[in-house]
């Protein structure tokens, strides 16, 4: 006769010891070249993003800051997530200057640090936030919630890592359109840097606006097209982005499988685009075409995420877990390393000699699209994963929080 097992001396008290909330909540595909973690991975490819932008150099396998920054540097950051990016930008990224020269030294920045990322500087160095205006815009709102969070937990007046960017904003809100912005929102983004002209007398500083998007974009509906044109006419912004397209060699059959993932996951077929495509959506806003280069990164990307969701599974199973619909977006990424269907590509629009940044009296300067790290693919890289750009949902949240001079922004649902 077969004796029932007692559950009470298996393994399901492992659920007990998780921790809750997680010290990390980070969403994207990764950059795997040297490491192997998946948080590492998810921050070395917003390195890699702003590495391409010249925002960030590298050194060996380590990111630093740039040599050459002097500007008044305003981010706008599109999908979010929870935060993490977020905190990374605002909290972690430095420059130095020189009180005496307006001028920027070489520091280190440690990709795998907790601390604050704060570099170690002689005393005739002046320390300042890599980004001075970050805002932050995201329409999942349990996602905007708990980054409010997390931006309050950083750090208050005595605590708050220094130097760190002053001016937060973070709205819900459907970055894919901005018509349906609200003034609030508008005026965080559009506003410009201005100086006190009577009580400093340095030149006018250039201010640099930057669009981020990092791995959100073929999730917008119902294109890209409407952030692209307000990118460039009314942002006057240079673009940083990871972005997924479709192959050049894609078979009926490659788009048959890609239109069913579209209809269960909800993303637009039309946002897999050519590289021929893409580039004349770009043209189309207004952008350069004949400045944009690419680079193949699949190998440092989709291996990467494959064996990380492989190893999970296993490691999980062991106790009785799973990742669930992870797994069928690992076998995704696993198929396209393995048989190259799906390529990773960087591009980069270097300004023409027109278009290069300068200060100027007003403190903007011409839209470029410099950098922007795109997948190849003849197949959506998050279609199983749960998307940071999601269907605009009513709600308002108990915000705005303000402290240390930072504001979190408002985030009222349009």
């Amino acid at each position: 006769m077969k004796t029932k097992s007692n559950n009470l001396y298996g393994l399901d008290h492992a659920i007990l010891n998780v921790t809750v909330p997680p010290e990390s909540m980070w969403m994207n595909m990764g950059y795997w070249k040297n490491t192997t973690l998946f948080q590492g991975a998810c921050q070395a490819l917003l390195d890699q993003v702003l590495i391409m932008a010249g925002l960030l150099g590298q050194h060996e396998s380590s990111a630093v800051t740039p040599t050459s920054l002097s500007s008044f540097i305003k981010i706008i950051d599109v999908g979010f997530g929870c935060g993490d990016q977020s905190l990374y930008l605002t909290r972690k990224l430095h420059r130095t200057m020189k009180p005496s020269e307006n001028t920027v030294a070489l520091s280190s920045i440690d990709p795998s640090n907790d601390g604050d990322g704060a570099p170690s500087l002689t005393s005739d160095h002046k320390i300042h936030p890599l980004f001075d205006s970050y805002v932050g815009i995201n329409i999942t709102p349990s996602q905007v919630e708990i980054a409010q969070r997390r931006l309050l937990a950083s750090g208050d007046e005595s605590t708050l890592p220094s130097p760190s960017t002053q001016k937060v904003e973070v709205f819900l809100a459907d970055a894919g359109n901005p018509a349906s912005w609200d003034t609030k929102l508008k005026e965080a983004v559009y506003s410009e840097f201005t100086q006190n002209t009577e009580q400093n007398t340095q030149p006018a500083m250039e201010m640099q606006t930057w669009l981020l998007a990092l791995d959100t974009l073929y999730h917008f509906k119902p294109s890209r097209m409407p952030l692209f044109e307000c990118a460039y006419k009314d942002m006057q912004a240079s673009i940083m982005a990871f972005d997924l397209l479709m192959s050049d060699n894609a078979s009926l059959w490659d788009r048959f499988r890609l239109r069913l993932m579209c209809l269960f996951t909800g993303i637009p077929y039309s946002n897999f685009m050519t590289k021929k495509e893409y580039k004349a959506m770009l043209t189309l806003a207004g952008y350069e075409h004949s400045m944009i280069e690419m680079q193949d990164i699949s190998e440092h990307v989709f291996s990467g995420i494959a064996n990380y969701i492989r190893t999970k599974e296993a490691e999980l199973g062991v106790y009785g877990m799973t990742l669930g619909k992870f797994k069928a977006a690992g076998n995704a990424f696993g198929w396209w390393a393995t048989t190259g269907v799906v390529k990773g590509l960087e591009y980069v629009q270097e300004p023409s000699e027109e278009n290069s940044f300068s200060a100027i009296s007003h403190g903007t300067s011409t839209p470029r699209l410099v950098a922007t790290l795109i997948a190849d693919t003849t197949h959506p890289s998050k279609s199983t994963i749960p998307s940071q750009h999601q269907a605009p949902t009513s709600q308002t949240l108990p915000f705005p929080l303000r402290h240390n001079g930072s504001v979190f922004g408002n985030v009222d649902s349009l």
